[in-house]
């Protein structure tokens, strides 16, 4: 037999050291070890990527494809993407107006003729920029009772073009999936083909984007996971509703690996010009000068002391976030296969945590420690809050000496209810969750407005009305 010598195994030991420690300061086990606290094993879950300056630093999957069957998920399976749909929408638009067969300001009157003459004045750049003033039409059209209907394109612009409009175009920012399915139409007009062919032939295919595609009712789509939704701690399967109802506003099926494809083509200008280019990652300025958070197809906040841009999407039993950070050329995919959107971690918060973990930030996780307040002293934080920024409302409830924080319900009457502590006068907290909480006060000491702080770079802002 031979003989191990005892300085042999002391100097492998040490090495066996050195590389857990190496593995523990790595990225991928920074991330992992912050993800696998989120998405639980036995549940519905994610593919993630993130991609650096050309390079993939981390990709990897969290929970379950198919919890029917206990298929785990991984990497490379497909998601339906809803909203993050609307960026391949725009940059074929885009594509023609560089071709020359459009206008940004050409009217929709134009490709819409029938219709009322009030939409003479909405142009094309007004549907791109969500700033038209057409209603959004999965705002009206009877949500549940006629989701899983189909319905033809043309009968999606009978519902959308037979409204008044909201507001006269380019005053407002209104987010509209109306203005995204009538640029499918407009696409279809131009070059007599199915939109969808269009955006394959000239987006997908010379990408490489190999395993997206566009959802519809009846394919049996490769890859592609299934969907779910949590209802008061119950897991249920996603409700069935007809893809008919996304046409061009949230109807891509894709990966996170063609998502990172889609990304370093669209900013080498592969697809588009430098200039149109420019036009998404810049704010839309409105008809009184003032500037929107949302460019062509992109939000724009803040990470840090960065631009962030960004956008999301659902669909029923799916949830997508896919954010870039410019100065630091940082591309961040979220996909999941679950639609309780208020789960744990919004996609926004994880996305800044992964970004954190990337660019070298310390991942804050002590525990966190609640004092003791009064019910009478807790009584006025209570009251209805709007979003300064959007539309939407939250409320601030107290129940049993408990303060909660509660966000308008999918469907049904009944709001759902988060606790949160006090870890002070101004900011509270909820048990599990990384955002704070910091109130507003006046000269009166009476709270007029809240600063949602999702500790990983953003706030949303809301004041109090009632």
């Amino acid at each position: 037999m031979k003989k191990v010598s005892l300085t042999g195994l002391v100097i492998g030991l040490l090495l066996f050291d050195s590389c857990s420690e190496l593995k523990e300061s790595s990225i991928q086990y920074k991330i992992d070890k912050e993800l696998s606290n989120v998405f639980e094993s036995e549940m519905p879950g994610a593919a993630v990527i993130a991609v650096k300056d050309g390079e993939t630093l981390y990709r990897n999957a969290f929970g379950l494809a198919n919890v029917e069957l206990n298929v785990k998920m991984e990497p490379d399976m497909c998601f339906k993407l809803g909203s993050v749909s609307k960026q391949f929408i725009a940059v074929a638009i885009l594509m023609l107006e560089e071709q020359g067969k459009l206008s940004l300001e050409d009217s929709i009157f134009k490709f819409f003729p029938g219709y009322s003459l009030e939409y003479k004045g909405v142009k094309i750049k007004h549907l791109l920029t969500h700033t038209s003033g057409i209603k959004n039409y999965t705002g009206f059209n009877n949500g549940e009772k006629v989701i899983r209907d189909p319905y033809t394109p043309e009968e999606l612009v009978d519902i959308i073009l037979n409204k008044p409009l909201d507001f006269e175009p380019g005053n407002k920012w209104e987010y509209s999936n109306s203005g995204y399915t009538l640029l499918a139409r407009i696409i279809e007009s131009i070059t007599k083909e199915p939109f969808h062919k269009f955006i394959k032939e000239n987006i997908f295919q010379p990408i490489g984007m190999v395993n997206t595609c566009f959802a519809d009712d009846e394919s049996v789509i490769p890859g592609l996971v299934n969907g779910y939704r949590k209802e008061i701690e119950m897991l249920k399967t996603a409700e069935y509703m007809s893809m008919t109802h996304t046409y061009g506003a949230g109807d891509i099926i894709s990966c996170v690996d063609d998502m990172a494809k889609w990304k370093e083509s669209l900013l080498s200008g592969a697809i588009i010009s430098d200039n149109n280019l420019k036009k998404c990652f810049t704010p839309y300025r409105l008809n009184d000068g003032s500037q929107t958070n949302y460019g062509i197809g992109w939000f724009m906040d803040k990470y840090r002391d960065r631009t962030r841009f960004y956008h999301d999407g659902g669909v029923y039993g799916f949830q997508s976030f896919t954010m870039y950070i410019a100065d630091e050329d940082l591309y961040i995919v979220i996909l999941k296969n679950r639609s309780d959107i208020y789960f744990k971690l919004p996609s926004d918060v994880l996305g800044n945590l992964i970004a954190d973990i990337i660019l070298g930030y310390e991942v804050d996780g002590k525990e966190r420690i609640a004092i003791q307040l009064t019910g009478e002293q807790l009584k006025k934080y209570t009251g209805v809050y709007q979003f300064v920024a959007s539309p939407g409302k939250r409320k601030i409830s107290l129940s049993e000496g408990k303060l909660y924080y509660e966000r308008p319900p999918r469907k049904g009457d009944q709001w759902s209810q988060t606790e949160i502590k006090p870890e002070s006068k101004f900011s509270f907290f909820a048990e599990s969750k990384r955002s704070t909480i910091f109130f507003q006060f006046n000269e009166k000491n009476e709270v007029t407005g809240m600063d949602v702080n999702q500790a990983f770079g953003r706030v949303v802002k809301l004041k109090k009305i009632e």
